[in-house]
């Protein structure tokens, strides 16, 4: 599995800059490292009701769905209550930049591509973007913060469907799945079957409830309900950037960004 970690300093405070799309980018990378070893995950104000917008090119029937499926990692953390979905219709994003979902949209969300991205292989059935900031630098208590995550479909290449019966299309439900396992923070399980966060898919399989391991690891990474924050007020964040490709191949990686 590659990794390449695209980082991004923004001059002004993430919420305090009113025009992100305005804002004042430097690229850069950084060790892999800490996204392999420290826990990644949204913060305590926003792991609580988090709203996810749901296309509205999906069908109802994939709406239900994916709602659904949002609900099994909701079901596996009792102590929060994670999902919530808004209420009205969302109009499906089309930008052409992956960056764009985050610096022109605040809204967290799933959807349709009919144009997949030139700096992601074609071959990705979909991907999930996030955006992090790292907490407590060179403490005991260092993590990664999710600050705003989305998911996104290869309707160009593939074809879905909602019957787990299909044989020739892939799973839309397991697809997302999956996907809301990164959402979340959960990274790849290795070569193990019995988790939807393992690293292939087949076309030929529905995958739609969690497994114990999955169960145990969204436990063990929202374990600690209330997380320090040493970062003092006022100071400049960097922000890193993340895709990750789960391609037809059944292999997810992060993806190496061009």
């Amino acid at each position: 599995m590659r990794m390449t970690i695209v980082v991004f300093y923004i001059i002004a405070l993430l919420f305090g800059c009113k025009n992100q799309d305005t804002a004042k980018l430097n690229l850069g990378n950084i060790d892999p490292h800490d996204l392999a070893n420290l826990n990644l995950r949204w913060g305590d104000s926003r792991i609580r009701n988090l709203s996810l917008a749901i296309s509205e090119d999906f069908t109802y029937e994939e709406q239900e769905l994916i709602k659904d499926m949002a609900l099994k990692w909701d079901a596996a953390l009792p102590t929060y209550k994670v999902f919530k979905f808004p209420t009205d219709e969302v109009e499906n994003k089309l930008y052409e930049k992956l960056e764009d979902y985050f610096l022109k949209d605040k809204e967290f969300g799933v959807y349709k591509a009919y144009d997949w991205f030139t700096n992601v292989s074609h071959r990705a059935l979909a991907i999930t973007q996030f955006f992090y900031v790292k907490k407590n630098d060179g403490t005991p208590f260092e993590y990664l913060e999710i600050i705003h995550a989305d998911i996104i479909v290869n309707f160009e290449y593939f074809s879905f469907s909602a019957d787990p019966d299909t044989r020739f299309h892939y799973d839309l439900p397991s697809v997302i799945l999956h996907e809301l396992g990164h959402l979340l923070g959960l990274k790849h399980t290795g070569g193990s079957a019995d988790s939807v966060m393992a690293p292939s898919m087949s076309i030929f399989a529905a995958q739609r409830e969690l497994y114990p391991l999955d169960q145990a690891m969204i436990a063990i990474n929202y374990g600690q309900e209330y997380l320090p924050d040493f970062t003092p007020q006022g100071k400049n964040e960097k922000i890193y950037r993340g895709v990750i490709e789960l391609t037809d191949g059944g292999h997810c990686r992060i993806s190496r960004l061009r």
